[in-house]
């Protein structure tokens, strides 16, 4: 480990709250992986968690939501208090927060403002302390460059970053930036990332792009991003359309409140082939969970059932 690294193990291991920041590369997976590991030498119950499921998959851990009980964040601070308290379906959140030590949250930057605050109230509430976080140790770590939070209107949440909550800065009163990227050692390639994580795009580096452009191997069918939905729902398609096979459609059964039922981030059906790629938008299992990526292998009409391989 470099020095900044050491520092920052040394800070936990004495026991203050710590906001671990840098760029893409600069070591602070490995150095969560290590912080965890000499907690739990040390006799600590260690919390390892991340804001999204693939988040919590590289490190081994589970989501913040899975860990805490917040789900979505569709709970008020009281209702949700409530049923941590007499809910017996709560009970095993009810007892991570009261047995857990130390807190890891792994790609801080895409939790937002209110997620946070909802966080710390119920490990103050449940484990009936006046400290922030009920005297848990909290350690952050993440890219406020990167990531943002979601916003999640129906659950009146704006996805504001979580240093605006009024409790962040007393929280993390302890922070280190790792500064010195591990993963490459070519300073042109170095300064290159750092200029893109800032919306910075000087002469050097936009050439530096243009010259590592190339033809992509044949078969090698990369993921595009796109601005607007809509781009992307007519990209699907045609790429759809374009793949072998018969075409099979899936339509959903919903209940509930129509204008919430509009929102969401899944259609009412769902067209498929068999090696048409897929991607999960929802944490269904510890394993299974939002993003992990795979292809249909087998789709069987008479039961409806798909059968997919994931790429974990």
């Amino acid at each position: 480990m470099n020095v900044k690294q050491l520092i920052a193990l040394n800070e936990v291991k004495n026991g203050h709250n710590l906001l671990l920041l840098g760029q893409s590369g600069t070591g602070k997976s490995h150095l969560v992986c290590t912080i965890e590991q000499e907690l739990k030498k040390g006799g600590k119950t260690v919390a390892v968690t991340g804001t999204t499921g693939v988040a919590s998959l590289n490190i081994g851990g589970i989501t913040v939501h899975s860990w805490s009980g917040i789900a979505d964040g569709h709970f008020s601070n009281d209702k949700l208090l409530q049923k941590l308290t007499i809910d017996e379906h709560f009970q095993k959140y009810k007892l991570n927060i009261r047995q857990t030590d130390v807190l890891i949250l792994d790609e801080i930057s895409m939790l937002s403002a209110k997620m946070f605050n909802q966080i710390e109230f119920i490990c103050r509430k449940i484990r009936d302390s006046d400290l922030y976080f009920g005297g848990i140790q909290v350690i952050g770590s993440g890219d406020f460059f990167q990531l943002p939070p979601v916003p999640n209107l129906l659950n009146q949440d704006p996805g504001e970053f979580c240093f605006k909550s009024d409790v962040f800065k007393n929280v993390f009163r302890h922070k280190i930036v790792l500064d010195k990227v591990m993963r490459q050692d070519e300073p042109d390639f170095v300064k290159a990332i750092h200029d893109i994580s800032r919306g910075e795009l000087p002469t050097d580096t936009r050439n530096l792009l243009k010259r590592l452009q190339r033809p992509l191997p044949p078969g090698n069918d990369p993921i595009r991003l796109f601005a607007r939905n809509f781009d992307r729902e007519v990209y699907n398609a045609s790429r759809l359309i374009d793949l072998e096979g018969d075409l099979k459609s899936f339509h959903s059964l919903d209940e509930g409140d129509p204008t919430k039922l509009r929102k969401m981030s899944v259609g009412q059906s769902l067209h498929l082939k068999i090696n048409c790629p897929v991607m999960l938008v929802k944490n269904l299992s510890k394993n299974l969970v939002n993003g992990l990526q795979g292809t249909v292998q087998e789709i069987n009409t008479d039961n409806n059932t798909v059968t997919v391989i994931l790429m974990v």
